[in-house]
């Protein structure tokens, strides 16, 4: 660490968040302490976006079109996943599940009411 204090950063690099070692700028770990950097994602998604759309889709997916709105939760939560909001991710994907589960009883149920 003692050299890379001494330098300072060329044009594709950075300081870690926790060691403040100088890495490269995509580097998703620090190669001297490894600690995972936080970073926003490479194609600038917002996870806000995708909390508050997947939350609605999940909650809509349970009452009303879930064969659209389920679908989205799911992908949403997976987005959420993916950009390392795991609790979240999970919240989201679920609610999208639950409303797939939903259209499926609510579908057995109406063919068996007219067996």
């Amino acid at each position: 660490m003692a050299q890379s204090a001494a330098r300072t950063p060329g044009p594709d690099e950075c300081y870690c968040t926790s060691c403040g070692s100088i890495i490269k700028e995509k580097a998703e770990l620090c190669p001297d302490c490894g600690v995972r950097q936080s970073s926003a994602s490479a194609d600038g998604e917002n996870t806000t976006a995708y909390l508050v759309f997947g939350l609605l889709s999940g909650v809509l997916s349970l009452f009303l079109f879930t064969i659209v709105f389920a679908p989205v939760a799911i992908f949403c939560g997976y987005k959420l996943y993916e950009n390392d909001s795991t609790v979240a991710g999970a919240v989201v994907a679920g609610l999208g599940g639950i409303g797939l589960l939903v259209m499926f009883l609510t579908v057995l149920l109406s063919a068996l009411a007219f067996v």
